[in-house]
C-alpha cells in the first residue's frame, strides 16, 4: 500500500518532479482557515517515518529562514508529509488537499496509533517512493536493504 502524499510542493525538491508537484505559492491563502490550528496540531503529531538531519529553507521567504529536519517524513498511516509542512501551514495558511483535511477531521484531529511493524513497512515504501532510497526490511530488529 502506498501512502497518499500531502504538501510535496515542487519548490521543496527539484530532483524529484514525479513526486514533488504543484507550487507552494498556489496553495498560499490570505486567510487562516477555521481548522488551521487543528490541522497544524495533527501534522505535528504524526509518526516519524524517516528522520533527516538538515535545515531546509523556507522556500516562500527565501534565504535566512529554515526548518530543522524539514525533509523528514511523517505519517498517520494513510497520508505522508514532510516535517516542515506544519510550519508552512501555520506561517502561510496553506490550503491543503481537501481529501486530507476531511481525513484529519474524521479522525477528530488525532493521529491514530500504528503498530511498530506497520510503521517499519511504511518507512521502507515511503523512503523508496519519495526519496528513491533503497527499500529495506527488518529482521530480528535489524534493518536490511533489498538488493534491486
Amino acid at each position: 500500500m502506498s501512502l497518499k502524499r500531502v504538501g510535496f510542493y515542487a519548490e521543496l525538491e527539484e530532483r524529484r518532479p514525479d513526486v514533488f508537484q504543484g507550487s507552494i505559492f498556489d496553495a498560499i491563502s490570505r486567510d487562516r482557515s477555521p481548522n488551521e490550528a487543528n490541522l497544524v496540531a495533527y501534522l505535528d503529531s504524526g509518526h516519524d517515518l524517516i528522520d533527516i538531519m538538515e535545515g531546509t529553507e523556507d522556500v516562500v521567504a527565501g534565504k535566512g529562514s529554515s526548518v530543522s529536519g524539514g525533509s523528514s517524513l511523517m505519517t498517520d498511516g494513510v497520508w505522508v508529509w514532510r516535517l516542515d509542512l506544519p510550519f508552512f501551514v501555520k506561517k502561510y495558511h496553506l490550503e491543503l488537499d481537501p481529501e486530507f483535511v476531511w481525513h484529519a477531521a474524521s479522525n477528530r484531529y488525532v493521529v491514530p496509533d500504528i503498530p511498530r511493524q506497520e510503521l517499519r513497512r511504511l518507512t521502507s515504501g515511503a523512503a523508496w517512493e519519495i526519496y528513491g532510497m533503497r527499500r529495506m526490511y527488518f529482521e530480528s530488529g535489524e534493518a536490511r536493504f533489498v538488493e534491486e
